[in-house]
């Protein structure tokens, strides 16, 4: 199966250029001048980007939220939260079927949230969750993160996470001069306890961009690769991934 990662379009939409059979987007997709309003970021979501989407030269468009993508956690705390009728469990697991409901998703476009997706034989688990920003979209404390990437599968092909783990330069800031690690820990310990064939994320513009891989608890190995299409002054200048799975 042959697909195209990229992450953190931040509104811009650009060109796929070569036909894949999926197209996988990890996070932080609406433009920044809207980000905190809702209404706006439905509207352009709806308006815009699901028109490009639908227009993609591909079969399947996945994609997971990211700390920017503040409407995706307001549509589901405004379905739930104010509630009281769900555990934080039951929210987690309900969380990307309301998605889909709610925005009216077509088929080519699937949201994933802490949940699985099979297509042509391959399964993709998508998670949008981070360390370390707690004014952010999508935030976990340590703890909050240990239990929930616990819920990824023991097997996937791939996974779509927005957050990046920490080796191989994965969520390392290249483009500043002090090149700080904003990797997360707590995502690199859940990977490292399962078979994970291709892990692709964003969230750190400038991290490794190369896909490497890193090794298990059990001797087999995961190609990695950060797939944001920005730098750290978020301009465009990195080219989507194209690879085989």
């Amino acid at each position: 199966m042959r697909c195209c990662f990229l992450s953190d379009i931040h509104g811009h939409l650009p060109v796929i250029d070569q036909e894949v059979d999926v197209v996988g987007i990890a996070g932080d997709i609406v433009p920044l001048q809207i980000q905190r309003d809702m209404i706006k970021s439905i509207v352009w979501f709806v308006g815009t980007f699901i028109p490009w989407a639908k227009e993609l030269p591909c079969e399947k468009v996945i994609l997971v939220g990211g700390n920017h993508d503040f409407f995706f956690q307001k549509i589901i705390d405004n379905r739930f939260q104010t509630r009281g009728l769900f555990t934080s469990e039951e929210i987690e697991s309900l969380s990307a079927q309301y998605i889909d409901d709610i925005l009216y998703l077509p088929e080519k476009i699937v949201y994933l949230q802490d949940s699985s997706y099979s297509f042509k034989g391959k399964t993709f688990y998508g998670t949008p969750w981070i360390p370390a920003l707690s004014n952010w979209a999508f935030y976990k404390s340590h703890n909050e993160l240990e239990i929930t990437f616990n819920k990824i599968p023991n097997k996937v092909d791939v996974l779509i996470s927005h957050s990046p783990g920490t080796q191989n330069d994965f969520g390392t800031s290249l483009g500043l001069p002090f090149k700080p690690n904003y990797g997360c820990l707590e995502l690199d310990e859940a990977v490292r306890k399962r078979n994970i064939g291709l892990w692709v994320a964003g969230h750190v513009h400038s991290g490794n961009h190369n896909v490497t891989e890193i090794t298990n608890e059990k001797g087999k190995t995961t190609k990695i690769a950060n797939v944001s299409i920005k730098n750290e002054d978020y301009q465009p200048v990195y080219s989507p991934l194209y690879i085989e799975i």
